[in-house]
């Protein structure tokens, strides 16, 4: 049990000072994507902006799920972090999508970009999200509420190590070209990272079979046992 409020205490902590990091580079890589007009820094700032959400969303979430069982919901409230995934994958979906369909648009018409404000700021969001998925990578392994932020921050921390070389390029090249074509690699990383825990969550809120699981394996393992005459109706799902 002491195991439990350990990890549970480490998970909110962790997912807290996630949030205040992440607060500081959607302010900076915002204000320095409007400045220095570039569309990959204001993609990323917007990529973690939803990750700040989806951080308080989550921190939200590991508190419901410890929420005791009542007569309204017998099975208590850990399918809460479930929900969230979802929501938070959903979103992120979206803004994959919008992030391309700007990209596209500066594609055809690429416009100036500072480049040293690419370098800077890029290379501060990196080391930040480098901090906050190192600390919630342990607690990734234990339930999908902290997978879904690990990956988001995990993905935050690549995106923004690109925006960083596209920087470094386009500082020292006039490479303007890149900063659309980079923004598109970031959107595309978004909607994999995306669809992959919304083809999870979904799974497991439709009831569906636990990866891994084989039913007619485990009917079998089942017969098997001298006292069984008969298995039918089988079922099997994740709480």
């Amino acid at each position: 049990m002491s195991h439990n409020h350990t990890s549970r205490g480490s998970t909110e902590k962790n997912i807290t000072i996630s949030i205040f990091l992440n607060a500081i580079i959607v302010a900076g890589e915002l204000t320095a994507g409007i400045l220095s007009n570039s569309l990959a820094l204001i993609s990323d700032a917007l990529h973690n902006f939803s990750d700040l959400i989806s951080l308080v969303l989550s921190l939200v979430a590991a508190k419901m799920k410890f929420w005791k069982a009542n007569s309204k919901k017998t099975y208590g409230y850990i399918r809460a972090e479930i929900i969230v995934a979802f929501i938070n994958s959903s979103t992120l979906l979206i803004i994959g999508v919008y992030i391309i369909y700007e990209a596209v648009g500066r594609l055809l018409h690429p416009e100036p970009v500072i480049g040293k404000w690419l370098i800077i700021v890029a290379g501060i969001s990196f080391v930040a999200n480098a901090l906050s998925t190192y600390l919630l990578h342990k607690n990734s392994k234990e339930d999908l509420n902290a997978k879904s932020a690990y990956l988001h921050l995990f993905y935050d921390a690549i995106n923004s190590l690109v925006v960083v070389i596209a920087g470094i390029l386009i500082y020292f090249y006039n490479w303007f070209i890149l900063d659309p074509i980079f923004s598109i690699l970031i959107g595309l990383f978004i909607i994999k990272s995306a669809w992959d825990i919304i083809l999870e969550t979904v799974n497991i809120l439709s009831e569906g079979t636990p990866e891994g699981i084989d039913p007619e394996e485990v009917q079998k393992f089942i017969e098997s046992m001298s006292d069984v005459k008969e298995v039918h109706h089988l079922h099997i799902w994740t709480l």
